[in-house]
C-alpha cells in the first residue's frame, strides 16, 4: 500500500509540473520534430544528425525529468549571499539573528547552491527557433545534394499551439539521382 501511494504522489507531482514555465511570451516549446522523406517519416541517423534543434530529453520517452528538473531553478535569482540578503530580508535576518553573520551567509549560499544546482542539472526548454528552422533546412538540401539528388527539395513547417508548444516537420523530395557514368 505504501509503495502505491508513493507512486501515486509521484504521478501527481508530474502532472503538475509545468514544461513551459520558463517559455517566455511569444516564445513556443519544441515537443517534436519529424523527418519526412518522400513522404514517409524517417528515424535514420544519416538524416536527423543534421537537424539542428531537437526537443528536450525524455525520460523513458515519456517525461521530460531534466527540463522539469531545469524548471526548479530560477535564471533570476540572486547570484550572491549579499544580493540574497536583499532579495530575501526577513529570513535573512531572522538566520542573523538566531545564528552568526557567518551562518546566515552559508545559509544563503546553500539557496544559491540548490538553484544552480537545478539550473546546471537540469535541460533549458528547447524554443523554436525560425533561423535554425532555416539553417536545417540548407544543412538537409546540401546533404542530399552530396549523396547525389541535385534536384531535391526540403521544405519545413512550424506549428505552434496556443499551450507555447510547438513541432516543426521537415520534407524532402529527392527526386531522381544523378549517377556518373
Amino acid at each position: 500500500m505504501k509503495k502505491l501511494s508513493f507512486f501515486l504522489i509521484i504521478i501527481l507531482l508530474l502532472v503538475s509540473c509545468n514544461t513551459v514555465k520558463r517559455v517566455g511570451e511569444n516564445e513556443h516549446l519544441l515537443t517534436d520534430v519529424a523527418v519526412f522523406v518522400d513522404s514517409l517519416k524517417n528515424k535514420d541517423e544519416n538524416i536527423t544528425r543534421f537537424v539542428i534543434q531537437k526537443p528536450n530529453t525524455k525520460t523513458l520517452g515519456v517525461v521530460p525529468f531534466p527540463l522539469y528538473f531545469y524548471n526548479l531553478g530560477n535564471k533570476k535569482y540572486p547570484k550572491s549571499p549579499s544580493q540574497w540578503g536583499i532579495e530575501y530580508p526577513k529570513t535573512y535576518n531572522t538566520v542573523k539573528s538566531i545564528f552568526s553573520e557567518k551562518q546566515s551567509i552559508s545559509f544563503a549560499k546553500t539557496f544559491i547552491g540548490f538553484n544552480n544546482w537545478f539550473l546546471n542539472g537540469g535541460e533549458a526548454p528547447v524554443i523554436i527557433n525560425e533561423k535554425k528552422t532555416e539553417k536545417t533546412v540548407k544543412n538537409l538540401r546540401t546533404y542530399f545534394t552530396t549523396i547525389g539528388y541535385f534536384k531535391s527539395k526540403v521544405t519545413s513547417k512550424i506549428e505552434k499551439n496556443e499551450d507555447k508548444k510547438g513541432t516543426i516537420a521537415y520534407y524532402i523530395e529527392k527526386g531522381k539521382p544523378l549517377f556518373l557514368d
